[in-house]
């Protein structure tokens, strides 16, 4: 599952935007891959972790510094719990306030998406099958539907008739 894009700390695709690091003042260092096949592409953080349940998805595209199969849910509470007692007080304190940035950037986000959305809601929708009637009228009646080998295109096949 991918993270859901009106998640308070969702910072948009990967990589991470350069909005994302003038806004925030933060860049990141870590790749932390959660469950996931990862990414295609170019890595550019300097660490890339991966996690997850399935080991054949684990360093597939890219090499990893530390890969661990496991139950993500129970990896992850026990990750918090390591890392909260592992570092001081201040530490975690500090957490919190970079929280705050990436929340505040994620909300510039939504606010931008909305705003679109806003923007084109009286916009007319275009579907794939409104096209339907222009073929109809451009072959004739009772004719069936095949693809050409070689063209890869819809075309009418005269040789055939439906019915």
């Amino acid at each position: 599952m991918n993270f859901p894009n009106r998640h308070p700390l969702y910072c948009g695709m990967y990589p991470v935007s350069k909005d994302f690091e003038k806004t925030t003042g933060l860049k990141p260092d870590l790749l932390f891959l959660v469950g996931c096949q990862g990414v295609h592409g170019a890595v550019t953080e300097p660490s890339v972790m991966q996690i997850g349940p399935n080991p054949v998805l684990m360093g597939r595209h890219y090499p990893l510094d530390l890969a661990a199969q496991c139950d993500v849910k129970a990896t992850l509470q026990a990750v918090i719990e390591a890392l909260t007692r592992l570092h001081g007080a201040e530490t975690v304190s500090r957490w919190s306030k970079r929280r705050q940035k990436v929340s505040a950037y994620a909300k510039t986000l939504i606010e931008r998406e909305e705003k679109l959305a806003r923007e084109h809601e009286g916009d007319a929708v275009i579907h794939p099958p409104s096209s339907r009637p222009t073929w109809r009228t451009c072959c004739p009646a009772r004719r069936s539907w095949c693809r050409s080998p070689r063209r890869r295109a819809r075309r009418c096949c005269r040789s055939a008739t439906v019915g």
